[in-house]
């Protein structure tokens, strides 16, 4: 009989952060509560906009980033994705209470933010709420079913949250979408799933 090695919760194995690089409506549709249409975001200036600033900034990893994403908060500049990618940049600070409350602040003001359910459930599973963590992921796919990211890493809270067939069929999602790479270490875990469902 084969050595089955114990899953072990490991937050590095958790497929990283979602930053909003360029500006669209959720889903691929116009978001009727912006101020601006797609075609004014597409016509507008960008060399005065802090967010965009802010963007190139945070490209180059750069401590100002943070400072031009307040700056696009507070002056209205593409508020709800500045408060998504502000998120990620206190994530990286390990400021989790601030990440949390950028990401639930984008999706007050936009609830089908895709990025945002996607990070705000990262910040959950890191802290090991898997249901809140689940949740936010699921509605994350709902938005866009064939975010790859997000099959797996419901897919790691599944296994945590020992609902094997739920992992099982998301890992099987996933294996639909992602490269040889990726495909080599989540057929590994698929086993492991099949193998934890039949015990």
């Amino acid at each position: 009989m084969a050595k089955v090695i114990p899953y072990r919760s490991d937050r590095n194995r958790k497929l990283g952060f979602k930053k909003v690089r360029s500006l669209k409506g959720s889903a691929g549709q116009l978001n009727l509560f912006d101020r601006h249409t797609s075609s004014q975001r597409s016509l507008s200036n960008t060399t005065g906009s802090h967010f965009y600033r802010a963007l190139e900034l945070d490209g180059k990893d750069d401590q100002l980033a943070a400072h031009h994403y307040e700056q696009a908060i507070s002056h209205d500049d593409h508020t709800v994705d500045a408060f998504c990618n502000m998120g990620i940049v206190y994530a990286r600070m390990g400021s989790t209470s601030k990440a949390i409350d950028c990401f639930t602040r984008c999706l007050s003001l936009e609830s089908r933010h895709v990025e945002a359910h996607y990070n705000l459930a990262n910040m959950y599973y890191d802290v090991q709420n898997y249901l809140l963590a689940a949740a936010h992921y699921e509605i994350a796919l709902t938005i866009q079913p064939d975010l790859v990211d997000a099959l797996f890493n419901l897919a790691l809270t599944y296994i945590d949250l020992a609902r094997y067939t739920d992992a099982e069929s998301h890992l099987e999602r996933y294996l639909l979408y992602c490269g040889e790479e990726e495909k080599r270490a989540a057929e590994k875990l698929l086993l492991f799933v099949s193998l934890k469902r039949k015990l």
